[in-house]
């Protein structure tokens, strides 16, 4: 514990002295002058800015006509209920009864895949 307050200390103590030869390397207080970067733009901006009120309030106010407005007609139309249409009868939908699948045994891969084609064939023609 001693060690480690010992260690906290000197580095305080180290960064208080290098922050004091930073300082005093910098030249605070030394008579350094700033250096001249030319003129200031904001500076340059404002006097342009201030010229330009100057021009607008002396020059005359334009005259504008009124402008007027054409009256614009309003049509309210009366809610009509709309006749009551009679709903279509539901058509019956009579699906065909599907095939049972054949075994594998009796049926080849090809006839398979031919009855499973046509049973999807069938399904999209009663789709449309």
């Amino acid at each position: 514990m001693k060690r480690l307050l010992a260690v906290f200390l000197g580095g305080l103590g180290g960064g208080l002295g290098v922050s004091a030869y930073v300082k005093r390397l910098r030249g605070k207080g030394s008579g350094q002058e700033a250096l001249d970067l030319g003129p200031n733009p904001a500076d340059e901006l404002r006097e342009r800015l201030a010229a330009a009120k100057a021009a607008a309030s002396t020059a005359p106010e334009p005259v504008v006509a009124p402008v007027v407005e054409p009256e614009v007609a309003v049509v309210v139309e009366t809610p009509v209920a709309p006749e009551p249409t009679p709903a279509p009868a539901p058509t019956p939908v009579v699906e065909p009864e599907p095939a049972p699948p054949a075994p594998a045994t009796e049926l080849g891969l090809d006839a398979r895949r031919r009855d499973v084609h046509e049973r999807a064939r069938r399904a999209l023609d009663e789709l449309k």
